[in-house]
């Protein structure tokens, strides 16, 4: 473990190399300085499409950010979707507060080992970081590997994923509002079973946040 005074310079040479070296855009790889998009591809974000009962959306998919959050899952940068994070930061103004604590949605270990990160982890890191409670990586539990959502119909959707999450424990939720983070949905059907699980495990309110929703017209059923 580095000794605090290293750890903090190094947090700082980090500091200066991200202002000195600017990223890329998450979607297009345009040089960027703080944001995670490039103004063109900024400029092309939607509003999300129909609410979704409980559940916060920053944008429609598609577009920039359907290419950004791709790369962001299978470019093997954990950065790129912590970066992505900044786009769910104005959701928070409508949360209840306080938070009890952040939970991302899990991945099945197997899938976790093929990619290496867990990119609704990244993406909860400045959420957690912005409401000053704590990130809970590991709150969820994901029992099996399920088939992507996006070639089901809705009916399909819900019992794919039913029963798919426990809780890993219980005193950190129990009596508190908590948050669930993914990056995409469609339906809700994966966030909402989420979401029953840690109502059923004792959280008093669980709102989930999510970076896009599919158009409508993309989900079937």
């Amino acid at each position: 473990m580095l000794h605090p005074s290293l750890s903090g310079f190094t947090a700082l040479l980090r500091a200066l190399a991200d202002l000195l070296a600017p990223h890329g855009c998450v979607a297009c790889s345009e040089p960027v300085t703080a944001e995670a998009l490039c103004d063109l591809c900024a400029v092309s974000l939607l509003d999300a499409p129909d609410p979704l009962p409980g559940i916060l959306v920053a944008h429609e998919h598609g577009g920039s950010l359907a290419r950004a959050v791709y790369r962001a899952k299978y470019d093997g940068d954990p950065t790129r979707a912590s970066r992505l994070g900044a786009l769910l930061l104005p959701l928070t103004a409508g949360l209840a507060r306080p938070v009890g604590c952040v939970i991302p949605v899990p991945l099945h270990p197997h899938r976790l080992r093929q990619r290496g990160y867990n990119q609704s982890l990244e993406l909860a890191r400045p959420v957690a970081r912005a409401l000053g409670c704590p990130l809970w990586a590991d709150g969820l539990v994901r029992l099996r590997d399920t088939p992507t959502q996006t070639t089901l119909a809705r009916a399909e959707r819900a019992a794919n994923v039913a029963g798919v999450f426990r809780v890993a424990g219980r005193a950190s939720i129990v009596g508190a509002h908590v948050v669930l983070i993914d990056d995409v949905v469609t339906t809700g059907a994966t966030m909402g079973v989420a979401m029953a699980a840690v109502r059923a495990a004792g959280a008093s309110s669980v709102t989930g946040l999510a970076l896009s929703r599919m158009p409508r017209w993309d989900a079937k059923g």
